[in-house]
């Protein structure tokens, strides 16, 4: 019978001569941090499953998938030799762990159904913060502390776009701002420098991708030919 046992319980196990056990740890670090890196919760108290509603926590199919990965896996010889491949197993089997029941289940439903990730919030801050400059996806997540491919699920789960798309929306309306605000102002700015600062290096792309998305080219927002 699967079972898990909490970290921070005093245990005390015995086992008879031909009891045949299969015992697994994952360091409460490697918990904590998946924990927050993919659902932005911060572990305070350690993760338990054991919880008086469900009694000891049965975990068969997690059990199965820790055979498959470390006892039946015919590449198990050479994960030793490959500490890499090796964090990614520990990393899959983390995330199969905390889908099971545990302390922290109701806030993961929450983040997953509700609020917005941190790492997602982070990343959209970071991009309001530095939309000038040249920034790529691998720039992003190394700035919130996650792999680039977490940050595109992020971003396609909960803004239903990707990094670079949002980026780019957020580039064109900052020029659009900042042409409506030249032309009641009185502002004497080529609409070419309005593109570069708002990241834009080419201006012939810049014009296209402005009028695609408010339906009007940059020079008509800034004569107010075209109320948008």
């Amino acid at each position: 019978k699967p079972i898990i046992l909490d970290a921070d319980k005093h245990i005390d196990m015995r086992w008879s001569e031909d009891c045949i056990n299969l015992i697994y740890k994952i360091n409460r670090r490697l918990l904590d941090e998946t924990l927050y890196q993919s659902y932005g919760i911060e572990a305070r108290e350690p993760v338990e499953f054991n919880l008086p509603d469900n009694g000891i926590a049965c975990l068969r199919e997690f059990s199965e998938a820790l055979s498959n990965f470390i006892i039946n896996n015919p590449y198990s010889d050479k994960m030793s030799k490959n500490p890499e491949l090796f964090e990614k197993i520990e990393q899959v089997m983390a995330m199969s762990l905390l889908s099971k029941e545990n302390s922290y289940s109701e806030k993961i439903l929450n983040t997953k159904y509700g609020v917005r990730p941190r790492i997602v919030i982070k990343a959209k801050e970071f991009m309001e913060e530095n939309y000038p400059q040249k920034l790529t996806v691998l720039d992003i997540a190394n700035y919130v502390g996650v792999s680039a491919r977490s940050l595109q699920k992020g971003f396609e789960q909960y803004e239903y776009t990707t990094p670079m798309l949002y980026l780019r929306k957020l580039r064109l309306r900052r020029a659009k701002e900042l042409l409506v605000f030249s032309r009641h102002e009185g502002v004497g700015i080529k609409i070419s420098d309005i593109a570069m600062r708002c990241g834009f290096c080419h201006f012939g792309n810049f014009s296209k991708l402005y009028a695609q998305e408010f339906g009007e080219s940059p020079s008509q927002t800034f004569s107010g030919g075209i109320r948008s």
